[in-house]
């Protein structure tokens, strides 16, 4: 009788019985020791709520492995010391945050598909060895400061199918196959003497619809940040502004950089600086702007009169 249920003593009756089939066995404050085999065919519950730490604490500690045929459901985190490994498994859920410290490989199948949310990273991504495919109308972008490298034996291209369309070689080179290279152009109605300022941060060409309405003016080439700042040494920019013309006494002469007039050196293609504007159409002015060192500039200038 005892190989099927366990003997209790009996202190009413003085007797070694066996527990009756269904009764409860009251283990509290007991162990039980050197157990070979456990066998439930119902629910095991423990009432001890420790929480885990580590594979040796908790309310529950095993030292050998587990098998669960079913499916597990954990209320807190979980914490894996070793190597998680997905066999048949056709996706894996989650409605939190996946941290993987040291990468994830995916060496079969779509790879990562994300379909929404995109995709941040803040500490790099190493190497797509079988490239980046990112769905229809889907941005990729790129936070402040942020760069897109590649080997210097490498160049980087983009195009559309298998269409390249513009390539970045490793001596910084940038090819163009063919296609409209179109730049934007800021408008602006105020004359050039009445609002100075050309923000490069609104583009590199600019058109202003109200004519010159003074000699001598000196529009001031600024940025949101600054063009020193912008600029390395040894850069150079092109600028252009287009303006309306109506009074050949009416011109630009000179230009100021970041609000300064100092450590500018102009010259006007010609050998001579502008003394009068065209009486009609548009008047185009065209700057390239070396920066020689910090605070210097060289200006190579120059002036087309458009008038009929």
């Amino acid at each position: 009788m005892a190989d099927r249920f366990p003997l209790i003593a009996n202190s009413s009756s003085n007797q070694i019985q066996e527990l009756a089939s269904g009764d409860t066995l009251d283990l509290t404050g007991n162990n039980v020791d050197n157990a070979v085999n456990v066998k439930a065919t119902g629910i095991v519950t423990f009432s001890n709520a420790t929480d885990s730490t580590s594979s040796t604490t908790g309310a529950v500690i095993i030292s050998g492995g587990v098998g669960i045929a079913k499916s597990l459901f954990v209320g807190n985190n979980v914490t894996i010391g070793g190597t998680v490994t997905y066999e048949d498994v056709t996706n894996v859920d989650s409605v939190g945050i996946i941290t993987a410290q040291t990468g994830i490989i995916v060496t079969a199948g779509r790879g990562v598909q994300i379909t929404a949310g995109g995709l941040n990273v803040d500490a790099g991504i190493g190497t797509f060895d079988a490239g980046v495919n990112v769905g229809s109308n889907k941005p990729i972008t790129l936070g402040t400061g942020a760069t897109i490298t590649s080997p210097a034996t490498n160049v980087i291209t983009a195009g559309t199918a298998s269409t390249e369309v513009v390539r970045i070689n490793a001596n910084a080179g940038i090819l163009l196959n063919n296609g409209i290279l179109a730049e934007r152009v800021k408008i602006d109605s105020d004359s050039i003497n009445s609002d100075k300022f050309i923000r490069l941060q609104d583009g590199m060409v600019h058109y202003r619809s109200s004519a010159v309405g003074a000699a001598g003016v000196k529009p001031d080439i600024v940025s949101t940040t600054g063009i020193n700042t912008d600029m390395a040494i040894g850069d150079t920019i092109a600028v252009t502004l287009i303006t309306v013309a109506g009074n050949t006494s009416h011109y630009v002469s000179s230009v100021a950089i970041d609000g300064r007039t100092t450590g500018i050196t102009t010259y006007w293609t010609g050998g001579e600086t502008p003394s009068a504007g065209g009486g009609s159409n548009v008047d185009i002015y065209a700057f390239n702007i070396l920066k020689t060192a910090n605070n210097t500039f060289t200006v190579i200038a120059n002036q087309t009169l458009c008038s009929s």
